[in-house]
């Protein structure tokens, strides 16, 4: 069985929203979660998430819903799309609805703060006897998706049965998903290439150059495979769709909002300027901090992430950062600090 009793998706900005749309066209009993009743209102009349993702059209079996149901059932499926560092305090205010287990789909990029985990730990220091917990990651950019432009991604869980099952529900002629058992590896790929993006829009806003891109990307894909092998992830998958196809996207695309706070930044502008530019939260900022945290106390080698965060929290200026990475002392490409 490939569906599920009723699916809710918490988070209403342009992914949850898309997500959304792609499950309703296929399927019944879709739900988006939109916590302000006056949004959900207007979104349910006009079919439109006119803040979010303005002219698209919604399909008008999609629910819209300002009210978490009272408790969930352990045949529904729960897909969360809202900041990582929301998701602690969302599953607190509403532990009591989850009492019956529901099945799990995180959608968020990201690492909190606080504890410095990953999502699916977040889940799992929640309800310790729920398997089928997963995480979906890779090249999405959700204007195009919502647009029906061909996309792949990726669902990794410890449990193959459950990604699979998600595989099917989630698939359709438009949006093609792969598994991965390797939840680890998926969920820091998905989490780190954020704060590459941010540099990727401080090459491109300082006119760097795609040589200075490339490099970036490069190395940073470096960076992700050294972190995440510390954790016990799967080398392989940082050169999947989780690592490098969401690197590469976020990185080239105008669209993406780490990378837009990164050409912003490189205009001069301060940190407290770009993320008021950002209509949504830029995951990149928090996850650096929380990696800068962890690759000091593990002494994982990450010079990339460690000038992003110089630039960010410290205020350093940025020309001086690149010039420091490209006076570090010289490495061989593939041994030692890699």
């Amino acid at each position: 069985m490939t569906s599920f009793k009723n699916t809710y998706i918490i988070g209403s900005g342009n992914w949850g929203t898309t997500f959304a749309k792609i499950l309703a066209e296929e399927h019944q009993n879709i739900n988006l979660f939109i916590r302000d009743e006056i949004d959900c209102l207007s979104i349910q009349k006009n079919l439109i998430n006119h803040k979010y993702l303005p002219d698209i059209k919604l399909p008008s079996q999609l629910n819209f819903i300002s009210k978490l149901p009272y408790t969930f059932d352990e045949g529904d499926l729960v897909i969360l799309a809202i900041p990582t560092n929301s998701i602690r305090s969302f599953l607190e205010e509403n532990i009591y609805s989850f009492i019956n287990l529901p099945n799990f789909l995180n959608l968020s990029k990201g690492i909190e703060i606080s504890s410095q985990k990953r999502i699916s730990e977040i889940l799992v220091e929640f309800f310790p006897k729920n398997s089928n917990i997963a995480t979906l990651s890779g090249p999405n950019i959700a204007s195009e998706i919502a647009l029906k432009k061909p996309a792949v991604s990726v669902i990794a869980s410890k449990s193959s049965q459950f990604s699979e099952r998600l595989q099917h529900f989630c698939s359709n002629d438009y949006f093609r998903i792969y598994t991965n058992e390797d939840i680890c590896g998926v969920e820091i790929a998905g989490a780190l290439k954020n704060i590459f993006a941010i540099g990727s829009g401080i090459c491109h806003g300082l006119k760097l150059g795609d040589n200075a891109k490339s490099a970036l990307m490069t190395r940073g894909i470096m960076e992700m495979t050294r972190f995440g092998k510390v954790f016990g992830a799967n080398n392989l998958t940082f050169m999947g769709l989780a690592g490098f196809g969401d690197l590469s996207v976020t990185c080239m695309s105008k669209m993406s909002r780490n990378n837009k706070l990164g050409m912003f930044l490189a205009d001069g502008h301060t940190l407290d300027e770009a993320l008021e530019n950002s209509k949504m939260v830029t995951e990149g900022v928090y996850t650096c901090k929380s990696v800068f945290q962890i690759a000091n106390t593990k002494n994982i080698y990450m010079p990339i992430t460690n000038a992003i965060h110089k630039i960010l929290f410290d205020k350093h200026c940025a020309h001086e950062s690149i010039q420091s990475l490209m006076k570090s002392s010289l490495k061989e490409e593939l041994c030692g600090n890699i």
